[in-house]
């Protein structure tokens, strides 16, 4: 007999829609799925027709304890995002839900507490976020992580729990499409453009050293907006330099724009701030904190090109190239436009197949 899961999401995070697909992809053939949304999350991904068919409403206290009604002893409720904002209802949850999967995404925010914060309203949220994280990691059926090295990361740190591994988004044949090399290598660094958070001042100084000639061979492409008005000035001073070769948005993204972007990209580029701090938590993008980028790279088949001290996941590590400066990122970008494309094209299609569906359902324990 088919088992009930139930997706409860209640934010409207910018990556949720994303995520959700993921799971329902995952658990639909063999489960019967409904994924829970309240307004907000409605409104962000009620238009997708993957998800469509399975959405249920769950908006204000009575409707959520309708749902809390309609889960049974031995249903899962998988929870795709916790947050500072949603942890508490979360915790009140646990005490009507038995079999709850929490999806970990930044690791030490669920065993770590932080003292780094410098005002202390914010250590505060911080520290009881962790503490009820702490409750929560106790009462888990299981936990979801994005790769192998984020699970080794909780193993390591005293994590007891199931750990299946769910990654953020899986190689799909129909998202697939080969670009092939005509006369520019398409390079695509996908998310927001936000110089705090990435450094896309070292892929400007690398690009400064390419010859003019190089430079025709190269469309990189921002995709995204800039965030602040800082960020915007540094993309039309780049615009400058780079004149044809550089791509970058001033509107909102489209999905469909978004999606075709990257089918047409030779390679994803990521330019991580490694150590990532924000006001609340300390993380480590690839060890302790997974990443869209990685992500992008493996759900459209194509090379990473990646800063050195990221920690890939194996199955894409021989279609990864890494850098460490401006110089050898600008060797890179040298080599790539002289390079037999075809091969390396190659090479990350068949590493991206290996992260399957068929492969993830066949991992999975206890399911």
């Amino acid at each position: 007999m088919k088992r009930n899961i139930f997706i409860f999401e209640n934010t409207n995070s910018l990556h949720i829609e994303e995520s959700l697909v993921t799971l329902l992809d995952i658990f639909k053939e063999n489960n019967n799925v409904q994924i829970v949304l309240n307004d907000k999350a409605y409104t962000r991904v009620s238009n997708n027709s993957k998800l469509s068919n399975y959405i249920i409403k769950s908006n204000g206290v009575f409707e959520l304890l309708s749902f809390i009604k309609q889960v049974h002893k031995d249903d899962i409720v998988i929870f795709p995002t916790i947050s500072t904002r949603n942890i508490s209802l979360l915790y009140f949850l646990s005490f009507f839900i038995k079999n709850n999967i929490y999806y970990i995404r930044n690791s030490n925010s669920w065993i770590k507490y932080a003292n780094h914060q410098k005002e202390v309203k914010y250590k505060l949220l911080s520290n009881i976020t962790t503490f009820f994280k702490k409750q929560l990691l106790k009462k888990a059926y299981q936990i979801f992580v994005a790769n192998n090295n984020l699970k080794s990361y909780l193993q390591k740190n005293g994590v007891e729990n199931i750990i299946n591994i769910v990654p953020y988004k899986i190689f799909d044949e129909t998202y697939y499409k080969k670009s092939n090399y005509d006369k520019k290598i398409n390079i695509v660094i996908p998310g927001a453009i936000d110089i705090s958070k990435k450094d896309l001042p070292l892929v400007r100084e690398a690009t400064k050293l390419l010859s003019n000639e190089i430079k025709k061979k190269i469309n990189l492409i921002l995709l995204g907006k800039p965030s602040r008005d800082i960020d915007k000035v540094f993309c039309k001073e780049w615009k400058t330099e780079m004149g044809s070769s550089l791509t970058y948005y001033t509107e909102f993204i489209s999905d469909d724009d978004f999606t075709s972007v990257l089918q047409e990209a030779h390679f994803i580029l990521g330019v991580l701030e490694i150590e990532y701090e924000d006001k609340y938590n300390k993380e480590i993008y690839g060890q302790t904190k997974d990443t869209g980028i990685e992500a992008q790279a493996i759900a459209y088949g194509k090379p990473l090109i990646i800063n050195e001290e990221f920690q890939e996941i194996d199955e894409i590590n021989s279609s990864t190239c890494k850098f460490k400066d401006f110089n050898e990122l600008n060797n890179i970008l040298e080599k790539i436009t002289t390079s037999n494309y075809n091969e390396i094209a190659t090479i990350a299609l068949d590493n991206c197949k290996k992260i399957s569906l068929e492969k993830i359902r066949k991992n999975m324990k206890d399911f």
